[in-house]
């Protein structure tokens, strides 16, 4: 059976570019026109009446569109996990354990760099990666190579993405609101009696992932994860194993691909540099943690942590799987930009800190993604990879 991995989420080049054009139009928007104007036209409601109120269009991407990503990236991880590359459970625990790396040394390079300052805080803002943008710029590289690399890019940004959201809820949040159990209780229910079926229609499965959704944002969760929490969930059937979820994954790739993804990037490139100051030691030190987590602290993290469950027999290297490409899969983590924007207007109280790293998030994720192109360019002119011993 081919690799789920030969049927990308994002349609190759073109939507690769296709990203990193409406990234450019956001952050030039942002900057062309009068401060603030472009963050307060993506973060107004829209009113349809005198009492009726549509969510902002930050918002309507954000916790909803977003699901539709997360829902395509779940099946694909899933489809990977059962009948793909990463089958069988020491495969499976090299994105666990990478991920875990990913996050440790990020934050402890931060730490060091502003120790003793109040900013110490946001030692969580270089540990994420923003799944959207990293798997789009994989779409840049070599087909062969971004082809073999995007099952383990795509599981390792998951993971890494549900570590951001156990670190927001632990460290940077009160206590979750009770409201959301009743509705994941009717998910579970609900599921469980789609299970005992031999193939499950499509809409009620869809249904479970729309009470998901009510009650990971009744709970005060990112609601765009039920997407994933449904992807990993899907059943495969008895009497035409992973049908329905192939067929479903081919139907999201294209609105994923040219219409969620561009979006997504338009609004959250939108970054506003005006009046920006970078004079004193601390901006210096903040700036330097964030990036440097993102640049260096990523890859290495990710490598070493992979090498050290692959020594002790935890996990293996995907067949075809070199150690370059393996820190190519690093840099491309180094990408953080929406998850670690977000992790800063909760970590940092000062409103000119929070400015200055959401820049550092920037150069930071900019030079990762300048580094992986780079890097995974000259992997593909040097030849195959070496398969793992």
């Amino acid at each position: 059976m081919d690799s789920a991995g030969d049927h990308p989420v994002h349609a190759g080049r073109r939507s690769g570019l296709l990203l990193v054009l409406a990234a450019l139009a956001g952050l030039c928007l942002a900057n062309v026109l009068p401060a603030g104007r472009v963050t307060d036209f993506w973060d107004q409601p829209w009113r349809l009446a005198s009492s009726w109120q549509l969510p902002s269009l930050a918002n309507m991407f954000d916790e909803g569109l977003m699901a539709l990503f997360f829902l395509a990236a779940g099946l694909e991880i899933k489809l990977e996990l059962c009948c793909g590359s990463l089958r069988g459970f020491r495969r499976a625990a090299l994105p666990v354990a990478a991920a875990c790396g990913g996050v440790l040394v990020p934050a402890l390079i931060y730490l060091i760099c502003n120790a003793g300052l109040p900013q110490v805080s946001g030692w969580a803002v270089p540990t994420a990666t923003d799944i959207a943008f990293a798997t789009g710029m994989l779409g840049l590289l070599p087909q062969s190579l971004g082809r073999s690399l995007r099952p383990l890019l795509l599981a390792l940004a998951m993971i890494d993405d549900v570590i951001a959201v156990l670190v927001v809820m632990l460290f940077y949040s009160q206590a979750l609101a009770p409201g959301g159990a009743i509705w994941l209780l009717a998910a579970a229910t609900l599921y469980l009696l789609l299970r005992c079926r031999d193939q499950a229609a499509t809409v009620m499965l869809l249904s479970v992932g729309v009470l998901i959704w009510i009650g990971l944002w009744r709970c005060g969760l990112h609601p765009a994860l039920a997407g994933m929490v449904l992807g990993l969930l899907w059943p495969a059937g008895r009497t035409r194993p992973w049908h329905g979820a192939r067929r479903l994954k081919a139907a999201l790739d294209p609105w994923v691909a040219y219409v969620v993804m561009p979006g997504f990037a338009l609004i959250h490139a939108s970054i506003d540099l005006h009046g920006l100051v970078l004079t004193s030691t601390a901006a210096l030190r903040l700036g330097v943690g964030v990036v440097a987590g993102l640049v260096l602290g990523k890859p290495i993290g990710i490598v070493l942590a992979a090498w050290a469950a692959i020594r002790l027999g935890l996990a293996r290297r995907p067949a075809g799987m070199s150690w370059p490409q393996l820190a190519l899969i690093g840099m491309l983590a180094g990408i953080g930009l929406t998850m670690a924007m977000f992790i800063t207007t909760l970590a940092l109280t000062d409103v000119h800190a929070q400015r200055l790293a959401r820049c550092a998030v920037l150069l930071g994720s900019l030079l990762s993604t300048l580094l992986a192109l780079g890097f995974g360019g000259w992997l593909s002119r040097r030849g195959p990879p070496i398969e793992p011993v």
